[in-house]
């Protein structure tokens, strides 16, 4: 058994890069100065965000064309005015464009990403093939090249050399998506580009490779910024890793042998959750590919996943001091189901490697990585025993107490310091709302419950009072709950599309300055997190 990386009592914040509020359609990495700023303020140390990957459709960090590139959604354009690749008119122009669109929309809610704008007007590159070539990140691209500014264009040049091994193969399948169109998946291309036979991608234009070379070099430099400064405040941060790629991604596309797909590289068999308390009738159909784990697969082949895998989180941890590594029960054990069902009925548990991964990962890094673990779900005994052996904090969720059941899990009696306890994740609504969905009986107890373990009298920073008040030496709110928000402002629900969407606004932030920070301060210095 492993020893415990956790061993500081901290709290602090889950709140997106896309939630940040700005003058984009979205929030964007530099936005994150300020919230870091009045975090710090309110004696918080730490800001976990979801993957930082591109999005498609569904809009869902979870699920999109790459797990290794990051979204140029999240550039900020102001930062590249400063750096002189574009120009203040195009920028003005773009901004113009955004206020005729947030006009002509004015029934949307302050609090909404604007994803299809964005894809349109900012990226460039559209679900159909056509002519994106008056986006304001393009127009960038065409100041950088012309700028011929020698230190930038160096660092560019490094940036691909180090991160050849991903961001060519990346660079080359989102050309070819504009290609073909972003609502063809990669399975339906021509045989040549779709089996990357000698030649494939033959016929594109290398300028197209190098504007998403740019976009990735760009997002770097920006991340890298921030996270230089967030250190430099002490500010502690967490990033997730999505356990399984999209299947129409470059992931699949670029290394389709270490998932279960056929000889015309579609799926056999994808990830699902077999009936359980929260879906008792059907499961959960995921849909997504799985890996060729042994002994499904060979042994050279587990070599070659693991490979991939430590991959994506050195990724995360160049921007990252922790990682999240997202449903971690599947290295245990998966669920999975034929690619034929309909639902996840006939879904089965299959083994994992268990965490013989673990020891392949502080190889293939040199050194032993903070991995938080997400042990959520049905969590059988051997997942117990495996987290218990890494090492690894596992996760609480308080809006997943019961006060009737002493042995729940989620409860705070129940808390270990080696653990990170949440008021909910971006999978929960916030606790208010939570709350407001109970029946009466339900409801009062779970009030009761947070009266007994707070001092506060506002039920949401009850929540977050309780949640600090434990032994768990990691305590993450929402965001939503610290500013006592409930119906409207989720991040997401699970197996449903139209989320990914809430962000806070300038006010709110401003608020959060003015009255939550100092409440939150005060919590925080009550239950020794600071």
């Amino acid at each position: 058994m492993k020893e415990s990386w956790l061993t500081k009592r901290q709290s602090g914040a889950l709140l997106h890069i896309t939630a940040n509020p700005g003058s984009d359609a979205v929030g964007t990495i530099n936005n994150t100065y300020r919230v870091a700023d009045l975090l710090k303020k309110s004696g918080q140390t730490v800001l976990q965000r979801l993957p930082f990957g591109p999005t498609s459709v569904g809009d869902s960090p979870f699920q999109g064309p790459s797990l290794l590139a990051g979204n140029p959604n999240l550039i900020s354009l102001e930062a590249l005015v400063k750096l002189g690749d574009l120009s203040a008119s195009d920028y003005g122009d773009y901004l113009t464009k955004w206020q005729r669109f947030k006009s002509e929309n004015s029934g949307r809610s302050q609090r909404y990403c604007e994803y299809g704008f964005l894809w349109e007007h900012k990226l460039g590159i559209g679900s159909t093939p056509g002519d994106f070539t008056n986006s304001v990140l393009r127009k960038s691209f065409l100041g950088f090249k012309h700028n011929k500014d020698e230190n930038r264009l160096s660092e560019s040049e490094i940036f691909y050399q180090s991160q050849k091994n991903w961001l060519d193969d990346y660079s080359l399948f989102m050309t070819l998506k504009q290609k073909y169109g972003f609502s063809k998946v990669w399975s339906d291309w021509n045989d040549t580009d779709k089996f990357r036979k000698q030649g494939f991608g033959s016929e594109i234009n290398s300028d197209e490779i190098e504007f998403h070379k740019y976009l990735q070099f760009v997002f770097d430099e920006q991340m890298s910024a921030l996270s230089k400064y967030l250190n430099s405040i002490e500010i502690t941060t967490i990033g997730d890793i999505p356990i399984y790629p999209a299947y129409d991604s470059c992931d699949v596309w670029q290394n389709p042998e270490i998932y279960q797909l056929d000889e015309l590289l579609n799926m056999t068999y994808v990830a699902a959750v077999p009936p359980d308390y929260f879906s008792p009738e059907d499961g959960q159909l995921w849909g997504n590919p799985v890996y060729k784990f042994k002994p499904i697969g060979s042994e050279k082949l587990q070599e070659k996943i693991f490979s991939s895998f430590s991959l994506r989180i050195n990724r995360a941890l160049r921007y990252n001091d922790i990682v999240k590594r997202d449903h971690s029960r599947a290295f245990t054990a998966y669920g999975r189901t034929s690619a034929t069902e309909k639902t996840a009925k006939n879904a089965e548990w299959t083994p994992g490697p268990g965490n013989s991964f673990l020891d392949y990962l502080e190889n293939y890094l040199g050194y032993r990585p903070k991995i938080l673990d997400e042990n959520l779900g049905i969590i059988t005994p051997d997942v117990k025993t495996n987290l218990e052996n890494s090492g690894n904090p596992g996760m609480q969720v308080l809006v997943f107490a019961d006060p009737n059941d002493k042995k729940n899990e989620h409860l705070i009696e129940n808390s270990k310091p080696n653990c990170a306890i949440y008021t909910g994740t971006q999978d929960n609504e916030p606790v208010l709302e939570n709350i407001s969905s109970r029946n009466e009986n339900s409801k009062q107890g779970f009030l009761k419950y947070l009266s007994e373990h707070s001092q506060e009298k506002e039920v949401n920073f009850q929540a977050i009072d309780t949640i600090s008040s434990s032994k768990a030496n990691l305590a993450i709110y929402q965001m939503q709950d610290a500013l006592g928000f409930g119906e409207g402002s989720r991040t997401n629900f699970p197996g449903r599309l139209g989320f990914w969407k809430w962000r806070m606004t300038l006010e709110d932030l401003d608020r959060f300055e003015e009255v939550v920070g100092p409440k939150l301060l005060e919590i925080t210095m009550r239950n020794a997190r600071y």
